[in-house]
């Protein structure tokens, strides 16, 4: 069974592999950018917090923007310790990702035999 779990960790990491390579390469001539303004709006705002302790994308003033509280308090202690970077919210989401295939996998473990494993694979 452990081995049906690699094969969809696999294609969980070519599939986000795949999407990495055609943002880079297609969406923004050659310069990675996230298609969705809310990485930028968490990363800004974990950046003042993580920098100066103020909860907003301006600094010096509240503006509570983020829908994802704990996602960006887990950004802005990345930026805290290792400084400021633009593929923190991507890194995050790939290992939640990872965790997220694992835990599906192991609830439909319980459920499925191997045959239908297998054809979860196509």
């Amino acid at each position: 069974m452990q081995k049906y779990l690699l094969y969809y960790l696999f294609l969980f990491t070519v599939v986000t592999g795949f999407y990495f390579l055609y943002s880079y390469f297609n969406l923004s001539g050659n310069q990675f950018v996230y298609p969705i303004d809310d990485a930028y709006i968490h990363l800004a705002i974990a950046k003042h917090f993580g920098e100066s302790g103020f909860w907003s994308i301006n600094s010096g003033s509240f503006d509570s923007a983020s829908s994802s509280i704990l996602y960006t308090l887990i950004l802005s202690s990345l930026i805290k310790l290792f400084g400021d970077y633009l593929y923190y919210p991507m890194v995050i989401n790939i290992a939640a990702g990872f965790v997220t295939v694992y835990w599906i996998f192991r609830f439909f473990n319980d459920f499925y035999s191997q045959r239908e494993l297998k054809l979860g694979l196509f």
